[in-house]
């Protein structure tokens, strides 16, 4: 095992004498969707995400509101409104 001061006296000698060949990250390249299959599943996962978790948050504050003042519509307001908000961000990701 070569000592640390060693270890960097060659490290100083080979950048010096080659030029540095930099490559970006394997996250930084580019990938086109006709090479990777991948959009498709992102979105395929995505979609469904945003419409249970729209119903699930804007269906659950719909409940508090409901549960607070006493009025039960607040619950079915608040699931339509997730749906409808999740459908418009899918609609803006997705669909532009």
């Amino acid at each position: 095992m070569l000592p640390v001061t060693m270890l960097m006296e060659q490290s100083d000698m080979t950048s010096r004498s080659s030029p540095a060949i930099v490559v970006p990250a394997m996250s930084e390249m580019e990938r086109s969707p006709e090479q990777d299959g991948r959009d498709f599943a992102n979105a395929a996962w995505s979609i469904p995400s945003y419409l249970i978790s729209g119903m699930i948050i804007w269906g659950g504050s719909g409940w508090l509101l409901s549960r607070w003042t006493g009025v039960h519509a607040f619950i079915p307001i608040g699931i339509l409104t997730g749906v409808v908000l999740a459908i418009y961000l899918v609609y803006v990701k997705y669909g532009r």
